[in-house]
Parts: structure tokens; sequence; C-alpha cells
């Protein structure tokens, strides 16, 4: 009974959060997705204007570009250059860590269980070498239903019953600590590296954790320029996040403090990027090319958690968490040293009008 009232509480949560955003859409007439469409074709619109790439905007997020006789349309990132079958393999994420293990490429060790599995999933957690991370096998983009650094068994049945709410099978990996470094490839080249920086705030000693946050996301939604930053999350990752610094949404930071308030480094969770192009060692982009050739990926991007991009794989080590398809273009045009960033789209459109598929 107790296991199903923790259940249950999980799943109040979601609906409220669900019924949030939903009122937030109809009474605003916006709609989060579109409007994340848009920043994603705001990017692409510039570097096709650079191009001389004509643009026609036919609503809902959808893009025809054209250029000497040529067309091309592009909603969300998604292009001529994949398959609808490519997609659905970098999308099961489960099925990416099975490819790139039999490849004898890095990933974290993982086991994948259905609710009606629950007990199985509990030893396995149990018996995992150390923290773990959890996840909807399917359906993470933006960092839905994921936490990260998962220690009691407590966390872990909060994080499985949410990973639950949003795909019929829950992933568990270890926890692999280091930076977490998202590399944008085309076939077999390197378009932008950027290190992903979990969200934090500054402490005043004057407000709450909560209301510091509430002052972040509200400059956020404010700024119009450079750099524009998506919103800090208040979810589970945040909660265990704070827990683990015996901290709470209510704790007062005393002034000049940085307190990390998220695990996850995701855009969508209110992370932050650093350029890194210029200091990533080859050896991790062979190895991303790699992962995306084996899933038959030809434009994705490639997050690698390792201590030190910099350094050759066999000294730094790390592994290959994720790919994805339709990566963001407008996440690497926030990074925080500005003058490192790649004109990644550019290339991008140049690599789609020269040579298409």
């Amino acid at each position: 009974m107790k296991q199903s009232l923790q259940y249950y509480r999980v799943l109040g949560r979601f609906f409220i959060k669900k019924t949030h955003t939903f009122l937030k859409n109809y009474l605003s007439r916006e709609d989060d997705y579109e409007i994340e469409l848009n920043k994603e074709n705001s990017i692409l619109i510039d570097a096709a204007a650079k191009l001389n790439i004509q643009v026609t905007d036919h609503g809902g997020g959808m893009l025809e570009l054209g250029r000497r006789g040529k067309t091309t349309f592009i909603r969300g990132n998604a292009t001529e250059l994949e398959s609808a079958i490519s997609h659905k393999i970098a999308g099961d994420k489960f099925l990416v860590s099975s490819i790139l293990a039999k490849h004898g490429l890095p990933a974290p060790a993982s086991a994948c269980f259905t609710l009606a599995a629950f007990n199985e999933a509990c030893q396995y957690f149990k018996n995992a070498p150390g923290p773990v991370v959890v996840k909807p096998r399917r359906g993470t983009s933006g960092g839905t239903g994921i936490t990260a650094g998962i220690a009691t068994l407590k966390d872990f049945k909060n994080a499985f019953y949410e990973a639950a709410l949003y795909d019929r099978y829950v992933m568990v990996e270890d926890f692999v600590a280091g930076e977490n470094i998202r590399l944008l490839v085309l076939k077999d080249q390197l378009l932008s590296a950027v290190k992903r920086i979990p969200a934090y705030v500054t402490g005043d000693g004057k407000h709450t954790l909560r209301q510091l946050i509430r002052q972040t996301n509200q400059a956020r939604a404010a700024a119009t320029s450079f750099p524009r930053l998506w919103p800090i999350q208040i979810n589970n990752d945040l909660h265990l996040t704070l827990r683990r610094q015996n901290l709470t949404l209510r704790s007062v930071i005393p002034a000049g403090r940085k307190v990390f308030v998220k695990t996850l480094c995701n855009g969508h969770q209110g992370g932050m990027v650093e350029e890194v192009t210029r200091i990533t060692h080859p050896d991790f982009i062979e190895l991303s090319i790699k992962a995306l050739r084996h899933c038959k990926v030809r434009f994705g991007g490639v997050d690698f958690i390792t201590p030190d991009i910099s350094k050759p794989f066999a000294e730094s080590g790390g592994c290959i968490n994720e790919i994805n398809t339709t990566p963001s273009f407008f996440g690497h045009y926030q990074a925080s040293n500005r003058e490192e960033i790649q004109d990644s789209a550019e290339k991008f459109l140049e690599y789609l009008f020269r040579n298409g598929r």
C-alpha cells in the first residue's frame, strides 16, 4: 500500500504539471512546442539569409528553403537527411545503448523494466555499483522524465514512477560523473561542441532558492537578445539535487555563494553552455561519428560524459550517454563564450544544398 501511495503522489504531481501547462497555453493563446520551433527556426532563417537561401514559413514550424531551383523542407530540425527508422533508433535510448555496446563503443551499463517489473527494477538498483540514472526508454527530449545521481531506494522509486508516466519502459543506467559535452555532428564533420552546465543561482543572503529561481526565470523570459536561456524547471531532479546539499527551496543562500540546483544539464532544464569545439580531442569526434554511423544517423547530437574533452579518450575516459536526431542549433548559439560560437547552422544548410541526402 505504501508503494501505491508513493506512485499516486507522483501521478498527482504529473497531472498538476500537465494541467498548469494546458491552462498557461490556453490563456496565453501560445503553444510551448511552437515557441520552441520558432526559436530553432530563427537560427536557421538567419543562417539562410547569409547563404542567399530563400525561406518560406508555412506556419506550424514548417520551413521551405530554396536556392537555385533546389528546395528542401525543415521542421524542428527534422530534414530529408534522416529516414523514419533513423529517428526510431535514436529515440530508443536502450536500443542505442545496446548498439553502442555491441560495436565496442563506450556506454553506461543499463537495463530496462516495465512498471509490472517494478520489484525486479528495485533489486537491480540495490545491486548497482553506485548511483544510477532513471529515464523513459523513449521520449526524453528536453530531459523529460529523467532523474540522475539516484543513491537511495526512496528516490529510485520516485524516479521510476515518474519515468513510467512518459513511456511503458523505464531505463536504469549507471551514473557516470564528468562534464557533459554535446557534439553536433554531420556525417564525418564536427559542426560544434559545447559543454553543458547545470543550472545554478547565486545567493544574496536575503532571498530563498525558490525566489532566486523565480527571479532568474523572469529575467530569462524577458530577454530579447543574447543569451536567451530556457527557464529553470522545478521538478524531481531539482528537489533531489538540493537534498544532496541539505537544501530546500526555502533555504536562504549566503551572498555570493553559487548553488547548482540541477543535476541534469539539458538546456531545456535551465542549463547553460560553453563552446569547446577548438579544444575537443579528435578521439571524441571519431567515436561520435562511429556512434551515429552504427545507429544509421547522418546528423545528430552525441552526448559524451567525460572528465576532460581535450585529452585523448584513452587518458580521459568517459562514455556516450545518448545520441539524438533533430538536435538543437539554438542552444549552441547561446554559449557564454560568444566569441567562440561556431556557425553550425550555416555549415548544415550549405551541406544540405550542396549534397542533399
